[in-house]
């Protein structure tokens, strides 16, 4: 009988090399039943996404849970917008449409709320839908958005950056699908300048595939604070322009600008207010964004070409159209850069006049909805 020590039961020594390659092999090696049961676990991943992630179940987020970091305001103003999808209160409220530059002009949105509330007499709602360089064509997905119930004033942040935007803008948009929004009116404007327009196939998620996964981050950080939304966030975190940036930047301001585009624009915007107008019970009002003195001058003939043609838009549409540096006055030392808006009391001037010029229209309107 052999014993323990006979070298039948001998443990034979571990050659490295072998178990080494043994397991590259096990985990590298194409395998059907591996490969099958990754297609698998992917499917039901994505099919859990599709029943978890819709428009309703986003539109009752913080708003500022879906901001991938402080300046992801396309994440906001989704959020924002798919809550106007559901908006039902009969009193009067104010969407704020523009792009960094009309969000860097207010002061502090708590104070807007409340000094329009104020304003009109009535809580007067206010639904923050600027994002860092928004185009019209945003604006009009955004702004298809409004509740059929929605009653009260939208405000559109016009200037020649908007409105000289080379169309190749929107393709890219496109593809990086910066809104999660369903909109007939940008599917439109996409096959005016011969843009495939989104996918639109019913499944939330899928549709909009890319906004979400550039967020997918977001999914680990559901129990930890959202990011802060803060309007002032380009001011506050990026360096102010020196004399030796705007030597760089004026002889280059017109090559951002397509001025073909000037007219092919005015038609996008037209197409917005018309469908405001349809949609009853609003009133428009196109705010100029502000413009540092040294900017207008570079512009040169391209902004007494802007400026006359948007005076006569808005004169043909009947738009209520407000210059904002008519009222408040903005000298050089307000500004941040080109165009953003850095002092306090120029924001506060701006924010106080727009408050008294959306107070005129919303008040208007509500008294001619008093049944006698």
């Amino acid at each position: 009988m052999a014993t323990t020590d006979s070298p039948l039961h001998e443990t034979p020594p571990i050659d490295g090399r072998r178990a080494w390659r043994a397991f590259a092999e096990g985990a590298l090696r194409p395998s059907v039943a591996a490969s099958l049961g990754a297609v698998l676990l992917a499917a039901v991943q994505t099919a859990a996404l599709c029943v978890v992630i819709t428009p309703d179940r986003v539109g009752r987020l913080n708003p500022a849970r879906l901001m991938s970091d402080p300046m992801d305001f396309d994440g906001y103003a989704t959020v924002e917008a798919l809550r106007l999808r559901k908006r039902t209160d009969p009193r009067p409220a104010v969407v704020y449409t523009g792009d960094s530059i009309s969000m860097e002009s207010l002061d502090n949105l708590q104070n807007f709320r409340r000094e329009i509330s104020k304003q009109v007499g009535q809580p007067v709602d206010v639904y923050f839908l600027a994002t860092h360089g928004q185009t019209l064509w945003d604006t009009a997905a955004l702004l298809d958005q409004l509740s059929p119930q929605f009653r009260g004033a939208v405000v559109i942040g016009v200037g020649p950056r908007r409105l000289m935007q080379f169309p190749a803008r929107l393709a890219r948009d496109v593809r990086t699908c910066r809104l999660a929004l369903y909109s007939p009116s940008y599917a439109e404007e996409c096959r005016r300048v011969d843009v495939q327009p989104p996918r639109c196939d019913g499944l939330y998620f899928l549709d909009f595939g890319p906004f979400f996964v550039s967020r997918r981050r977001l999914a680990w950080q559901w129990l930890s604070e959202p990011a802060e939304a803060n309007i002032h966030q380009y001011t506050e975190n990026f360096p102010a322009w020196t004399e030796a940036d705007w030597r760089q930047q004026e002889p280059l301001v017109r090559e951002t600008l397509d001025p073909e585009q000037l007219d092919p624009m005015l038609n996008v915007l037209g197409r917005i207010l018309a469908r405001l107008r349809q949609h009853g019970g609003i009133e428009a009002a196109l705010v100029e964004t502000p413009r540092h003195p040294r900017l207008v001058k570079a512009y040169g003939p391209i902004e007494d070409r802007y400026n006359r043609a948007i005076r006569a838009f808005a004169e043909r549409e009947r738009a209520a159209y407000w210059r904002s540096d008519d009222e408040v006055g903005f000298t050089a030392n307000d500004f941040h850069d080109w165009a953003h808006v850095a002092d306090r009391s120029a924001r506060q001037r701006f924010q106080n006049a727009l408050v008294g010029r959306l107070g005129g229209l919303i008040q208007p309107m509500e008294a001619g909805d008093v049944e006698p």
